[in-house]
């Protein structure tokens, strides 16, 4: 029974195998054809946005490759040969690539004009322009490790024609009106799929980790936070004179471009005011108001000198001004000076890092609310994040060029007893936190990969009163004839003395007077290289004093020659 039931399952096994043999070998019919189904209209993810946060793109929109339209290889090959040119590129880029082409009727525009209108007070201020045709989109970045804004371009290949565009642009661009987290996140910007060429050599390029994701690079930042457990453990610090509070401003917030090491600012500031028992006081929101309300609580805290420090990007305007953009807020030098008026009873010492904060050198000093001003570049140059090339001498370093290295100091001097009390002994009659930054602001200068390059001067600055080292003065008393039928004149003293403002760079020769009221001085200055003019001429103030600048390009004699009232006088200094 049992082998007949096994025969028959044989039996039945082999007869559907053999059906599916031969249906498998019919000629198989040709379907019907279906009718096209239309391309659906590309979709854009909008993500929904956390408060304050400006909604970054998730997708970019794509149109069907075709036989007729260039491919990507094709139209990097139109950007190789007719924009980058390699062969005779002087300087590193970036340019980034998408993945596929831009159809016609996207919307492309910077994330602000450069130079910025003038009326514009709130960023991005997208200005956008419309695709007339399909074409591969590039974004050359001729400046990658500087902050914004800088130099870069925008590349639109035709993918019809194969015809290239170059538009000169100073920020990142927006695609439909949201940033291409590609490009602008620290672990996508670095990362060289997102690349359609570069010429960094390896050894320049950030070292990225997941966690990277924020603008957070993986260079130094456990040896760091190792360092600081360290000298947390085995440095007695000193604190920072009584009276002194800190306001830091981190411009930057996610949804404003690039995180160009501004947090590794930021966290360096903190630690300096942990560290120093200096109480660090900051903006909540992303408007002026919450600067004012920094300096404030700085106030209320019983500061009466307060320094104030900030890193984010900046910018030009199309009146020749520079400015800082606070999370979408444009700051000029006028509104910083604005909100400072409003504490009288508080100076302030400002270091500025970002691009042409140079700029608010002459406003800020000029408004006598501020005592010493340092910034990391000119008015016309780009600020740097951390570049570490061949020959940098602080390649461990992270935060921006300029900041690590003028924290990295501060913290020496805060460590060092003996440097502060040579510091004290160096600047006689100047406050000593002031006397602290003008030390540590000139040896950071030596750390500074983009000042050694020659590709960045920072500005230094000291407002009125000067506050400036007291050297020997070489005074020369003028002798006034006393009758016994006259009252004695005031007396009259002249003093020529200097100061190494940017040393290597220029320094400033300074004569004071002493003498009465409203009296007319006249001066010439004489020695190897006076910018000029030469002579000048001023009046004493109701204080008795008076202070004329010069500035001087050589080291050498200077000689001071003139009148007080009609009075001959001689004055002489050695800059050395």
């Amino acid at each position: 029974m049992k082998m007949r039931t096994y025969f028959w399952i044989i039996l039945i096994f082999i007869v559907v195998a053999v059906s599916a043999v031969a249906c498998s070998a019919k000629a198989t019919p040709t379907p019907t054809p279906m009718p096209a189904t239309p391309t659906p209209t590309p979709v854009i993810a909008t993500p929904t946005p956390r408060p304050g946060e400006t909604p970054v793109a998730t997708a970019i929109p794509t149109t069907p490759t075709s036989p007729a339209l260039l491919d990507k290889e094709k139209a990097v090959q139109v950007l190789l040969d007719n924009v980058i040119k390699p062969a005779s590129l002087d300087h590193t880029v970036i340019a980034f690539t998408l993945d596929n082409l831009l159809p016609a009727g996207t919307k492309i525009a910077p994330y602000a004009p450069d130079p910025l209108p003038s009326g514009v007070t709130a960023l991005p201020y997208l200005v956008p322009e419309t695709l007339s045709v399909p074409v591969w989109f590039f974004w050359v970045d001729d400046a990658p490790f500087a902050k914004f804004s800088h130099p870069t371009r925008f590349v639109f290949v035709d993918a019809t024609t194969g015809g290239v565009r170059t538009m000169a642009q100073g920020w990142w661009p927006y695609i439909d009106g949201r940033e291409v987290e590609q490009w602008t996140t620290t672990l996508e910007r670095w990362n060289p799929k997102n690349w359609a060429f570069n010429n960094i050599p390896a050894e320049e390029l950030p070292k990225l980790t997941a966690s990277s994701q924020n603008g957070e690079l993986a260079r130094g930042g456990l040896i760091l936070l190792l360092f600081g457990y360290l000298n947390w453990w085995s440095t007695a610090y000193a604190a920072v004179p009584a009276g002194e509070a800190m306001v830091v401003v981190q411009g930057w917030a996610p949804g404003h471009g690039t995180n160009a090491d501004f947090t590794d600012d930021e966290q360096a500031a903190d630690k300096f005011g942990k560290d120093s028992g200096t109480p660090v006081f900051k903006p909540a929101g992303n408007t002026q108001w919450y600067i004012e309300e920094a300096i404030r609580k700085a106030r209320d805290s019983g500061a009466k000198d307060i320094f104030f420090y900030w890193t984010g990007h900046g910018g030009r305007t199309d009146a020749g001004g520079s400015y800082l953009d606070f999370r979408g807020t444009r700051v000029s030098p006028g509104d910083l000076v604005e909100t400072f008026k409003k504490f009288p009873e508080v100076s302030f010492k400002v270091v500025i890092d970002s691009c042409y904060s140079g700029g608010f050198a002459p406003t800020l000093i000029d408004s006598g609310k501020v005592l010493v001003f340092l910034s990391a570049v000119s008015a016309t140059e780009v600020a740097y994040g951390d570049w570490d090339p061949r020959k940098d001498p602080n390649p461990g370093d992270v935060g921006g060029e300029f900041s690590s290295g003028l924290w990295e100091d501060l913290q020496l001097i805060l460590a060092s007893p003996d440097l502060q009390k040579q510091i004290r002994a160096d600047f006689l009659g100047v406050p000593e936190f002031v006397g602290w930054l003008l030390v540590a602001s000139q040896s950071a200068l030596d750390k500074d990969a983009a000042t050694l390059t020659g590709n960045t001067h920072p500005v230094f600055k000291t407002g009125a009163p000067p506050l400036m080292p007291t050297p020997t003065p070489t005074a020369t008393p003028i002798p006034t004839p006393i009758s016994t039928l006259t009252p004695t004149p005031t007396p009259i003293n002249t003093s020529l003395i200097f100061f190494h403002t940017v040393p290597g760079s220029y320094s400033n020769v300074f004569l004071d007077v002493k003498g009465p009221a409203n009296t007319v001085v006249t001066v010439t200055l004489a020695g190897p290289s006076v910018v000029a003019p030469v002579t000048q001429t001023g009046t004493i103030g109701a204080d008795g004093t008076l202070r004329v600048t010069w500035t001087i390009y050589s080291y050498g004699v200077y000689s001071a020659t003139g009148t007080v009232g009609g009075q001959s006088f001689t004055a002489q200094v050695n800059v050395n």
